[in-house]
């Protein structure tokens, strides 16, 4: 049975700073998970995800799944609603029920059914009272009050209805306060529990809409934001209780198909410019699970529906502008981690970054960074190589962009005075020897930091880009020297390939060249054996760039001990942009093999890779 969740644990504790999204697709094991889909419903109870119906290639489904952060599994039920797409539902934090009203089935009519699903079955309620049978309309849980509210969409006509209900687990209510919203379809609702009040953003009525409004003790109250999206429909929100504000993604403004990320903090609207986005799409789902600080999207669509799962990681990356801001990094007590850290300076700005251990001097504790070689430190941990940052430990600190640091551990945090220019980033392995409690760092000025289990990384900043086709340590190609080419700045082809390295934007990136003779071959880049023993969740985290006209395939293969098999693939032209994959690896050894498979179709197709890693 699903888990009935209080309404206080949606009520987190706040963090002061601003934090900067940063989408990640998530690829689930052996790529299981739910068809292609737009029209579905997802909602969280709490501790994961669960999804149910919606449409894709021409079908209708009335699958029930649920998602873990890592793995989609599907549900199965004796009962469930008929296979719909375009319905409505929320989650009764209160009774632990995910509640679907209404939809479109694949008769193209519309239904006014209510049913409720316990984490194990389906059942359908039968109020003496419903809303009359709609589509496109707009669901969130009122925690305040303990119901679900409903509000507006289209009938089987296409006629907006202009009413609003609420579902208390017996019956429905219609509520008629004195003002409402202009009815419309296809807007968002999500409930904002830091201020205890529904927010309603866009949706069509006689066009787009880019209204925000606000469900607060019984009636509603437009909000006049400084500034706001634009006009939009079928995109996707949620309420991000960690950071306490309303997430929008996607839509159509009635021209196009949008990619743009919104966030609302209570006052004014935000574009956070995360990279990679995902691909330009309507109709995809957003959910915020309050228990792991994760915010997950799938599906939508854009000339067809996808099959894609993304991961906004806006709780992992720091950018600490306050006085103290505090981050804890891993969440898990009593669990030694290794982990690759990215702090990056933020261009034209000045001040200082101050890093330091909320824990200091308390016994136990070693952190550092390192770079290459691996060095053995205190207590048992071991750095791992790969970074800019050296010799950060209890007695030293050296950043070698920008002079020594001055305060040694214990006794204070460290500071990093910078100045404008930039982006200054230093790409490093933290270790943290964790006996008792977790770990945080106090971060002020601009800096962000993002830390992830891992145990080996590898940014290729160190790999000299002359002569040709060297490589990191333990690195292969085939065939012979060719093909791939570890690089610096803009690949020679023009209207191809990055324009930089991910890491920094001044280090370097490996990429594969598809000039004549080059443009049909198949180069593989192989990584070697490496150790994954200390990983709990072994998985391969990599950025990569494929922009072009005539982008073919980039692969990346498993290498069992017998032969070696295709874990995920990408096609095609993807943008300006990095975009980050994580990818589950079903690994039961100490260690693993892996390599990059590239295929080309023609010139002006050249792709890249940078800040491979091996995660958690």
């Amino acid at each position: 049975m699903t888990r009935p969740l209080l309404a206080s644990l949606f009520l987190t504790l706040a963090v002061s700073g601003q934090v900067i999204p940063d989408w990640a697709q998530v690829i689930p094991p052996s790529l299981s998970g739910p068809p292609p889909l737009t029209g579905h419903v997802m909602v969280t109870d709490g501790f994961g995800v669960i999804l149910f119906g919606g449409n894709g290639g021409g079908t209708y489904f009335n699958q029930t799944w649920q998602f873990d952060g890592t793995t989609w599994l599907q549900i199965p039920s004796p009962s469930s609603p008929s296979a719909r797409r375009r319905h409505g539902g929320a989650y009764d934090l209160t009774r632990g029920r995910f509640v679907v009203f209404g939809g479109q089935d694949n008769s193209g009519g519309v239904v006014g059914d209510t049913w409720e699903f316990d984490g194990a079955n389906w059942t359908q309620a039968t109020p003496a009272t419903s809303p009359s049978a709609r589509r496109d309309h707009s669901m969130a849980y009122d925690v305040q009050n303990g119901v679900t509210l409903l509000f507006s969409g289209r009938d089987g006509a296409g006629v907006l209805l202009s009413d609003m209900w609420a579902w208390d687990g017996a019956t429905w209510t219609q509520l008629a306060p004195a003002v409402m919203p202009p009815a419309r379809w296809d807007g968002q609702m999500t409930w904002d529990s830091s201020n205890g009040q529904a927010v309603l953003f866009g949706g069509r009525g006689t066009g787009p809409l880019s209204d925000t409004w606000i469900w607060s003790g019984g009636s509603w109250t437009q909000v006049t934001p400084p500034r706001s999206p634009s006009a939009r429909y079928t995109h996707a929100m949620t309420y991000d209780t960690v950071r306490q504000r309303v997430v929008v993604f996607g839509g159509h403004d009635g021209s196009r198909y949008i990619r743009e990320t919104w966030e609302y903090d209570g006052v004014t609207w935000a574009q956070r410019g995360a990279s990679p986005y995902p691909h330009r799409r309507g109709g995809p789902q957003i959910v915020h699970v309050p228990v792991s600080g994760r915010t997950y999207l799938y599906g939508g669509w854009y000339a067809s529906a996808y099959s894609d799962t993304w991961e906004l990681r806006a709780n992992r990356v720091w950018q600490g502008n306050s006085p103290l801001a505090l981050l804890d990094l891993d969440g898990m007590p009593s669990s030694p981690f290794a982990g690759p850290s990215r702090l990056r300076i933020l261009g034209g700005q000045s001040g200082a970054a101050n890093l330091g251990s909320v824990l200091f001097g308390a016994a136990g504790w070693d952190i550092g960074f390192a770079a290459s070689p691996a060095v053995p430190h205190t207590g048992g941990g071991t750095l791992i190589p790969g970074g800019q940052l050296v010799n950060l430990d209890l007695a030293s600190f050296q950043f070698m962009n920008s002079g020594a640091f001055a305060s040694p551990w214990p006794g204070g945090a460290v500071t990093l005075p910078f100045t404008g220019g930039g982006p200054l980033v230093a790409t490093g392995q933290l270790v943290v020897l964790d006996p008792s409690q977790q770990l945080g760092f106090v971060l002020s000025g601009a800096a962000e930091l993002t830390v992830a289990d891992c145990a080996y990384l590898e940014n290729l900043d160190a790999v000299p880009v002359t002569p040709p086709y060297t490589y990191p340590s333990g690195w292969t190609t085939s065939p012979g020297t060719t093909g791939w080419i570890v690089w610096n700045g803009s690949t020679p082809t023009a209207n191809t390939g990055p324009a930089a390295d991910h890491t920094s934007g001044q280090g370097n990136y490996a990429y594969c060249e598809s000039s004549a003779p080059w443009s049909t071959a198949t180069f593989t880049l192989d990584l070697g054996p490496q150790v994954i023993a200390s990983l709990s969740n072994p998985t391969l985290d990599f950025w990569c760039h494929m922009h072009g006209s005539n982008v073919g395939t980039l692969e990346v293969e498993f290498f069992d001990g017998i032969a070696w098999t295709s874990i995920w693939s990408l096609a095609g032209d993807q943008g300006m942009l990095w975009q980050n994959v994580r990818i589950p690896l079903n690994a039961t050894g100490p260690t693993v093999q892996l390599r990059f498979r590239y295929q080309g179709i023609a010139e002006s197709g050249d792709v890249a890779i940078d800040d491979v890693a091996l995660c958690n």
